[in-house]
């Protein structure tokens, strides 16, 4: 794996599944984490609290909003003065019959 210690890195969806998964281990590997939520800031708030409020960055938005996406970009380029990667995870599955 790349050394991503020390890395500012925004996940979109970090708050459960695999976008949570994906920040907890970014942020056991030193990455500075921009994590946005939708809803449920409790898991961040929780991942906060383990790893510091120097490593982790709570984002809410809900980018099913106009304009909401750049947003997000700007409130995290904010956070961490600067983003090295963007993990784009946040999405909805709504299981439906198929005909």
């Amino acid at each position: 794996m790349i050394g991503i210690k020390g890395q500012k890195i925004l996940v979109t969806g970090a708050s459960r599944g695999i976008g949570r998964a994906i920040a907890e281990y970014l942020l056991q590997e030193g990455a500075l984490i921009a994590a946005h939520y939708r809803k449920s800031s409790q898991p961040i708030l929780t991942m906060q609290k383990q790893y510091g409020k120097e490593q982790v960055f709570p984002i809410q938005v809900d980018l099913e909003q106009p304009q909401a996406a750049l947003e997000l970009f700007q409130q995290a380029l904010g956070l961490l003065s600067g983003l090295d990667t963007i993990v784009i995870n946040a999405g909805i599955f709504e299981p439906a019959d198929i005909d």
